[in-house]
This record gives structure tokens, C-alpha cells and sequence, in this order.
């Protein structure tokens, strides 16, 4: 097992027989579609959210309610250039996934 994981794979000749890949976790990815800002509540507007998932604002997790797969929302105000994120975490606050990051736009 050793010389399979860490050593000089003897068992396969020398070869790795696949390639590393990315791990993500659920069927389906998380996206980001629109995110609206009104009187101090954020919502997030997108695809196959869950109840792990939470509302990052510039790297900070939010606390966030479930409204439904395609709805996230955060008491958060914020500004243009804020950069907003939702993340899949455990229960221990470990990140498994994250999405591209939306920007805050400037008003008007």
C-alpha cells in the first residue's frame, strides 16, 4: 500500500495508472446567478444550494438562511466591489466547495 501511495510504485512499473482529478462534492455544481441588495438583506439567487451552504462576503461566512435551491439570504449590507461567494461546508465549518465569486456592482 505504501509503495502504491507514497513510494516508487513498483506495483504498477513505475506509472501512476490514472490522473489526479478535482473533487467536488454534490451532483451538481453551486452557481451564483444574482445577487440583490436591499435595506440591509443580501439574497443570493442561483443553482442547487442546500442547507450547507453559506453566503461569503470578501472571504467571510454569513450567517445564512435556506429560502429554497435557488435562494440564500444574509442580514449583510454591501458595498460595490464586495466580493460574494456561496460556500458547501460540514458542520465542523470545513469547506468542501465554493463558486466563482460575484462582484458587487456599482449603483446605477
Amino acid at each position: 500500500s505504501y509503495d502504491m501511495l507514497y513510494g516508487e510504485r513498483y506495483a504498477w512499473g513505475g506509472d501512476m495508472p490514472f490522473r489526479r482529478g478535482t473533487l467536488a462534492m454534490g451532483l451538481s455544481p453551486i452557481r451564483i446567478r444574482e445577487v440583490l441588495s436591499s435595506g440591509g438583506m443580501l439574497t443570493v439567487k442561483g443553482e442547487n444550494f442546500t442547507p450547507a451552504s453559506v453566503v461569503s462576503v470578501n472571504g467571510w461566512p454569513m450567517r445564512t438562511d435556506f429560502v429554497s435551491p435557488s435562494e440564500l439570504t444574509a442580514e449583510i449590507a454591501v458595498s460595490p466591489g464586495d466580493r460574494i461567494t456561496v460556500i458547501q461546508r460540514t458542520e465542523d465549518f470545513v469547506r468542501l466547495s465554493e463558486t466563482e465569486a460575484f462582484t458587487v456592482g456599482r449603483p446605477g
